[in-house]
């Protein structure tokens, strides 16, 4: 009986991996790999000479005032002087009116510079 239960014992404790049994593995020859290849140490950037760039001289672009700025520093300038006379901030409001006169001088629109002027200066 010992020798019954013995065997019965030893194939159920068996592992269950399906490959304990293969003897050819373990004479397997394994493939080689090669040793890694090393890159040379390459410094080529630092053999190149130094870039110079030229440096060519810009002179500033004076363009003149288009319709649109005269028109939009027209209506920043009234709504400024309109509010400081509302408010009766009249020096501030005066110098209000001389940048009025002068955008109205520059458009050449002298009837109204003339009057914005005059407003300036009481």
């Amino acid at each position: 009986m010992r020798p019954v239960l013995l065997v019965i014992l030893i194939s159920i404790s068996f592992s269950a991996s399906a490959q304990w049994w293969r003897v050819d593995l373990k004479f397997k020859k394994t493939q080689e790999r090669p040793p890694v290849i090393e890159w040379p140490v390459d410094h080529s950037f630092a053999r190149m000479p130094a870039l110079k760039i030229s440096r060519p001289k810009i002179t500033p672009v004076q363009f003149d005032r288009t319709e649109y700025s005269y028109l939009t520093a027209e209506d920043i300038v009234m709504k400024a002087a309109q509010h400081n006379m509302r408010f009766r901030v009249y020096a501030d409001a005066s110098y209000n009116f001389s940048e009025l006169a002068r955008l109205y001088i520059k458009e050449n629109r002298l009837s109204e510079a003339k009057w914005y002027l005059l407003q300036s200066n009481n």
